[in-house]
This record gives C-alpha cells, sequence and structure tokens, in this order.
C-alpha cells in the first residue's frame, strides 16, 4: 500500500522548509567565511595542480576502480576558476552543501516515517499524525544543520568531500524509497533505479567509503519487517541479492584499486599500521567517542586532532568495555526493530554501516571528526524515532517538547560558533588542539607550522623540536625544522635535518613518504645554489628526480647548468618543463640565453621576441634582446631595446652598462673616421 503525506503535494511548503533550513544554516556559519585554508586545505588545494586542470578531472570521472574524489574536486576547479584563492567562495560552497543536506534529511524523514508507521495513521484525513511528522521532519533536519561537530567538515574546506558523498549518499536512499512504491511494470520503476543508481556513483566519486550504501536498503528491508516473520520471508530475496551485489562490489574494489596500500609511518612498520586485533579494539574505543561526540557535542571534548592512540595491550579493558557497549547498542536496535520501532534500528546500523570502511581499514587519523558527518545521519534517525514517539506520549503537552528542540537549536548554534572561531586562523585552530591533547606530536608540529608560516621562526623552531622529542620518527616535523634553519641562515644545522629526515623515510619509500624525500633532496639542492655551491648541489637535485621526475627540480638543474655554462645539459632539463609550460615567459628566455651563449642568434632572437610577446614588460628580455640585435650589427635596435628597458627598469644595472658600452663603442668609430 502507497502512503503519500499532505506537505509532498504543497511545493511552496517544501520551499519554505528548504529556506527554513538554509536561514539556520547560515546563522549558524556565517561567521566562518574568512576562516584561514587549514591542514590538508594547502595540499589539496593551494598546492594542487588538479584543481586547474579541467580535463584531468574529467578522466577521474571514468577511473572505474579509484573514487579519485572527482566531484569536490571539480567543487574546487569552479571556485578556483571564479575566484582564485579568496577564501570566503570556498566557504560559501560548503555552507550551501550543508543547508541541501539538511533538506534532504527532512525529505528522508518525511518519507521513512509514513512509511514506518502506514496505515491510517498517516491518511490526509489523520492531519494530526502528519503534523507531527512535519515537526518531526523539520525539527531533526534544523538540529543537523547547526550540530557544533559538523563543523570538522562545514567550515574546515577539504572536508567538503564528505558533505558531497552525504549528499548524493542520503540522494540514493531517497530515491530507493520512491522505487520500491512502484512495481517493475511500471515505468516510474525503472526512472527511479536508475536515479539511484546514478546518486549511488556520484556518491563514489565523492568518497570511496560511499560503497558501503548497498548495506543501507539491505538493512532497512530487513528491519521494517523484523516484527512480521511472514513479511520478513517475503523479502529474503531481494535482501539477499543487495547483500550479494555489495559483496561483489566491495571485492572488486579492493582488489582493483590501492585504497589497502599506502598507510606507512615510521615506527610501525608494517603496511597495515597493525594487527586485526589491534585495530578491532582501537576502534571499538573511537567509537565510543563517535557517539559521545555526537550525542552531547561539548566544545571542550572536540578538537581538530585528537590525542588518541593505538590500543597496545593484547587485553585491553576499555576496549572490550567497549565491545559490549557496541553489542548492547546493536542489541537494542534489534529489539527496537521487533517492536517496530524501525527508525531508531536503522540510524543504530546507519552510524555503524558508515563507519564500516574504518573500523575494517587500519588507518593512522583513529579519531577524527569530519569522519562522523555521513555517520551522523544515523543519529538523526533516532533522534526523529525519539521525537516522533515523545509527542504522541506528551499528547497535549507537545509544546514543552518543542521548546527543548528550540533550546537545542540555540545551543547548536552557540556551539558552532564557537568552534568556527577556534577554526578562525592556523594558529587558533592547534593552540585549541594543544590546550586538549598537549602530548600530540602533530598538534605540536602543526601549531610551529602556522608560527614558520607568518614568519615567527623561532617560535616555529621551538614546536617542531617539542614534536620530535615526542616522536623522533616523525618527519615531517623533521623536515619542517630543517626549512626553519634554512630560512634563518643556519645551513649546516638544516643540511643535518634534511639528512636525519631522509635517512629516517627510507625505512619506507614509498608513498607518502617518498614524496617528502623527493622534496627534501630537492631542497638541499637549493641550499647549496643558494650558497653558490652549484657543483654540490646537482646530485641532491639528480636524487630528487630518481624518485620524481618534477618540473620544479627539472627547471631548477637547467638554471644550475646555465650557471655552470654547460648548455646542452641547460637545454636538456629546460625543454622537459617547455613541454609542459610553453608559455612561462622565464622558461623561453632562459632558452634564448642557450641559444645566445651557443651563437645561435636568429633562434635566440625568436626565444626574446616569444618571451616580449607573453611578457611585454620583461626587462631581461628586452636586454638580452638588444645583445642580440648588437652582435647582428643591427645598432639602432639594439639602442631602441636597451632604452626600453631602462623605461621598464631604470636601475637595470646590465642595460645600463651594456648602453654605455655600446654607445662608447659608436663614438670610438665616428672619431676614427
Amino acid at each position: 500500500m502507497q502512503f503519500k503525506t499532505v506537505f509532498f503535494s504543497q511545493p511552496v511548503f517544501l520551499i519554505m522548509v528548504f529556506l527554513w533550513l538554509s536561514g539556520l544554516t547560515w546563522i549558524g556559519y556565517y561567521d566562518s567565511l574568512n576562516v584561514v585554508f587549514h591542514f590538508d586545505d594547502i595540499p589539496f588545494i593551494l598546492e594542487n595542480p588538479i584543481i586547474r586542470d579541467l580535463d584531468g578531472i574529467i578522466k577521474k570521472f571514468f577511473e572505474l576502480t579509484n573514487s579519485r574524489r572527482a566531484i569536490p574536486i571539480l567543487t574546487l576547479y569552479l571556485n578556483y576558476t571564479l575566484h582564485g584563492f579568496e577564501v570566503p567562495g570556498y566557504h560559501i560552497v560548503n555552507i550551501c552543501i550543508h543547508a541541501l543536506n539538511g533538506f534532504l534529511i527532512f525529505l528522508l524523514i518525511s518519507q521513512l516515517l509514513p512509511s514506518v508507521y502506514g496505515g491510517s495513521s498517516v491518511k490526509k484525513e489523520n492531519v494530526p499524525t502528519a503534523f507531527s511528522i512535519k515537526l518531526t521532519a523539520i525539527s531533526i533536519a534544523s538540529i543537523f544543520t547547526v550540530h557544533p561537530l559538523l563543523t570538522a567538515s562545514v567550515t574546515y574546506i577539504t572536508q567538503r568531500s564528505g558533505q558531497i558523498a552525504t549528499l548524493f549518499y542520503v540522494a540514493a536512499f531517497i530515491s530507493y524509497l520512491y522505487t520500491r512504491k512502484f512495481s517493475p511494470s511500471d515505468k516510474k520503476f525503472w526512472g527511479w533505479l536508475v536515479f539511484t543508481l546514478l546518486c549511488y556513483w556520484l556518491a563514489f566519486k565523492s568518497k570511496e567509503m560511499t560503497l558501503t550504501w548497498l548495506l543501507i536498503p539491505f538493512a532497512y528491508e530487513i528491519l521494517s519487517r523484523f516484527n512480521d516473520w511472514s513479511r520478513l520471508r517475503n523479502v529474503a530475496k531481494w535482501a539477499a541479492l543487495l547483500l550479494i551485489i555489495f559483496s561483489a562490489v566491495m571485492t572488486w574494489y579492493l582488489l582493483n584499486s590501492n585504497y589497502l596500500s599506502g598507510n606507512y609511518f615510521v615506527g610501525f612498520g608494517s603496511k597495515t599500521l597493525w594487527g586485526p586485533w589491534t585495530q578491532i579494539e582501537t576502534m571499538a574505543r573511537a567509537l565510543v567517542n563517535y557517539w559521545k561526540l555526537l550525542v552531547i557535542p561539548l566544545p571542550q571534548w572536540m578538537n581538530i586532532d585528537h590525542d588518541f592512540i593505538p590500543s597496545r595491550e593484547t587485553i585491553d579493558a576499555w576496549a572490550l568495555a567497549s565491545l559490549v557497549l557496541h553489542i548492547l547498542i546493536v542489541s537494542a536496535a534489534i529489539f527496537s526493530a521487533r517492536k517496530g520501532f524501525v527508525l531508531f534500528a536503522l540510524g543504530v546500523f546507519w552510524f555503524y554501516i558508515t563507519f564500516g570502511p574504518y573500523i575494517v581499514v587500519p588507518e593512522r587519523d583513529l579519531l577524527v571528526e569530519y569522519k562522523s558527518y555521513l555517520p551522523s545521519v544515523g543519529l538523526m534517525l533516532i533522534f526523529a524515532e525519539l521525537l516522533f514517539w515523545l509527542q504522541k506520549k506528551l499528547a497535549s503537552r507537545q509544546y514543552y517538547l518543542y521548546a527543548g528542540v528550540l533550546i537545542i537549536i540555540v545551543l547548536g548554534i552557540m556551539g558552532t560558533w564557537e568552534r568556527n572561531a577556534v577554526y578562525a586562523t592556523t594558529a587558533s585552530a592547534w593552540k585549541d588542539a594543544i590546550n586538549k591533547a598537549p602530548y600530540k606530536a602533530r598538534t605540536l608540529h602543526n601549531l610551529g607550522y602556522a608560527y614558520a608560516q607568518d614568519g615567527h621562526l623561532n617560535a616555529g623552531k621551538v614546536y617542531f623540536q617539542k614534536s620530535l622529542q615526542m616522536s623522533p620518527g616523525f618527519v615531517l616535523a623533521r623536515l619542517n625544522l630543517a626549512r626553519v634553519y634554512i630560512r634563518d641562515g643556519a645551513y649546516q644545522e638544516g643540511l643535518a635535518e634534511y639528512s636525519m629526515m631522509i635517512k629516517l623515510a627510507s625505512e619506507f619509500p614509498t608513498g607518502e613518504l617518498a614524496g617528502l624525500m623527493k622534496d627534501a633532496y630537492h631542497e638541499m639542492g637549493d641550499t647549496h645554489a643558494r650558497q653558490r655551491k652549484y657543483l654540490e648541489s646537482i646530485p641532491y637535485y639528480q636524487k630528487s628526480l630518481q624518485i620524481e621526475n618534477t618540473l620544479k627540480t627539472n627547471l631548477a638543474l637547467g638554471k644550475i647548468y646555465l650557471e655552470l655554462n654547460k648548455l646542452e645539459e641547460a637545454r636538456n632539463h629546460l625543454r622537459v618543463v617547455m613541454n609542459h609550460l610553453p608559455n612561462a615567459p622565464d622558461i623561453n628566455l632562459n632558452m634564448g640565453i642557450i641559444a645566445l651563449k651557443l651563437q645561435k642568434l636568429d633562434e635566440a632572437l625568436q626565444w626574446f621576441l616569444r618571451t616580449i610577446e607573453l611578457s611585454p614588460n620583461h626587462p631581461d628580455a628586452y636586454n638580452n634582446l638588444a645583445i642580440v640585435h648588437a652582435m647582428k650589427g643591427n645598432i639602432t635596435a639594439s639602442i631602441q631595446a636597451f632604452e626600453k628597458v631602462l623605461q621598464i627598469s631604470p636601475n637595470h644595472k646590465e642595460a645600463i652598462k651594456n648602453l654605455n658600452a655600446l654607445k662608447k663603442q659608436l663614438s670610438s668609430a665616428s672619431k676614427k673616421q
């Protein structure tokens, strides 16, 4: 039997609900518009060339075995195209996605409650129950939009991927609920089914963990019939099919992707960081903390980087107690389903299903708040069941209930404001983290990095050293300490730190650590080059190239060989850069200088003219163009080019010297005549 609540026939009402939820979201997050780029925002946005490469992003959509987070990256591309790295635009997109997710939760609850409680209780003529459904859905969606814990995904720009994944994950389930209303003989069935699969694919292209979605309709079909064995038997085949498809999809993905590889960290010494039992114990404790933070999101409990370590004991008492608690929660969900409280049961299973990938696959980040964004939908379903049940119990005293809901919303807004203030600057975020996790190496390192970025090198150095006291194998802290030494002019100390960092990282020379080694070798080359020790710099650049053939290192080597007058070697490296950056003025200039030194005047002339075309006010291009004209006997053109240099840069020493020499030469020639 199909059921349709009153408000789905009222588009105006839906628009009003969307505007209400959007307004609440903006009230909660209006003060986050100028929050700076944080943590993973640096490599994922500021230093990520792919967000400027639309062709590369499009290719990611068609890679079957890897998510590549193509959709979040596409949104970042659009942000960058519209306003570069001006931060408010990125926050506006995150806030809008969060508001849309709040509206989807409203739609989800509005669909589930009539489906679960069905029959006469939600027919159009039963206005009080229909009204209760409306209030329940709006209330829970409102709580979601201002939940303080979710700032970790909304205010932290890079975690947009979790927001977008949630959007398509929830949309796919809502679409599935519509699909099941029609028989396969109806065209609407196939239309909704295609839309469901499309949303599933888009969720996967936003974040890998959304492959778990197939377990959600499976859980719903089982739980919604758990109080009626005959109905449960009728759906057993359909539920089994969903489970088989999920198993096949996950097996295919794990066999064909690199999801299980690359989790290296100096000090653990294995691909998966630790064994299965340690992972179970550790995540049992972590999940208790996630429940606590979601149910009672006190600001003093929230942290951008929790001090949470793996269980190191074979029998960890807290871990075993946590496992017992999870078993009790799941048992309560099953018991609730038997009693007809399906949303409560589904919410519990939603929480554990969406956390599933983090439970199974070991990761360095064991307790990270942004991971709770999608699982928080499960908590909203639990709250919806509780609120709907309380409405029926309180009857005429419901205004007390909704006064409580309003208080929760106001407290949520205040908590969200407080968390946004913490995120305001890099230093404020990590100071807050250190206050709550004073003995974690990464928080100390990241505060040091914030100070170093702001030019406070001594403060940065102190926190990097404290970080290394906590964790001597923290190679990133050692790399950044080396960088601070170099910026401060302490070259020997910096080179010593680079060498130590490379020694540590070489124990696991793949993945992330390989990238850090590449950077360290390149920067050691830069350090020697800065001291004009060009020959000493070359081996370090070459080692960097052996790890990864980057344009940056090819450019550095090209310039070094040019300084050493090794022109063919210089040209070979600069050609690599030129193949990728044909419109870079300085590369064209250097190619011209090489041609000039090789006495290939016509070729040099073309390079310098090309440089001027790309950069019309490039003084060095005009200076070298003047030299070529002089060498070819075009004196008038040479003087004009030198004068152009001095118009652009009146104190250009080389141009002044060359022009005076040319005029002196002309004067001497005139006297001889």
